[in-house]
């Protein structure tokens, strides 16, 4: 997902701002909350808990290298940090598995009912390739769940060979039609938006 020079910019100042309240210690509702708004948005946008976690423990180990250039780095500071990261960080995965939960119930209430008897595998994939919704006969398909799949990249959950390619020529297909495109792969039917 390409971000522009003010994307760039907006995102470190966020990252800055971050640290400072982090540094701050008030882990009061208000801060509780923005942690939460964290979670949410990203899983909003699509990105995974483990690429903000990767991204925290990058800038957690260039704290830390920071604190190894003094002469005796001060333990305390460094574990005080680490606990403090580490309570933030729970909330951020909370909201990122409540969105995730909302999700799955909003668009279950809609598609679910719709695809749930049929006896062909259906996975609906949004317009990142992403899955929204998955019946039970292509979860026990590819032997996943619906948790797991949710969100997933469709390549990743569907192992069939050119499925994505299949999916942008849908895609531009439907696109063309301002409609739902649908694409059939060994016996699964993908509805694609």
């Amino acid at each position: 997902m390409p971000i522009d020079e003010a994307g760039v910019i907006r995102l470190m100042d966020q990252t800055s701002s971050y640290w400072r309240e982090l540094m701050r210690g008030s882990f009061d509702r208000t801060y509780a909350a923005s942690r939460m708004r964290v979670g949410m948005v990203h899983e909003r946008i699509g990105l995974a808990p483990q690429f903000y976690v990767a991204g925290l423990a990058r800038q957690f180990g260039g704290i830390l290298e920071n604190l190894e250039q003094l002469e005796a780095p001060p333990l305390e500071a460094v574990d005080a940090i680490l606990r403090a990261v580490f309570f933030d960080l729970t909330f951020v995965i909370d909201a990122y598995v409540e969105a995730r939960a909302a999700a799955l119930v909003q668009t279950d209430r809609f598609a679910a009912p719709l695809i749930a008897g049929l006896s062909t595998g259906i996975a609906i994939v949004d317009r990142r390739n992403r899955i929204e919704v998955v019946n039970q006969h292509l979860l026990d398909l590819v032997g996943i769940s619906a948790s797991v799949a949710h969100r997933m990249a469709v390549a990743d959950a569907l192992p069939f060979a050119g499925i994505v390619e299949l999916v942008a020529a849908v895609r531009d297909s439907a696109a063309s039609h301002d409609q739902f495109g649908n694409a059939t792969i060994s016996g699964v039917s993908i509805l694609i938006r």
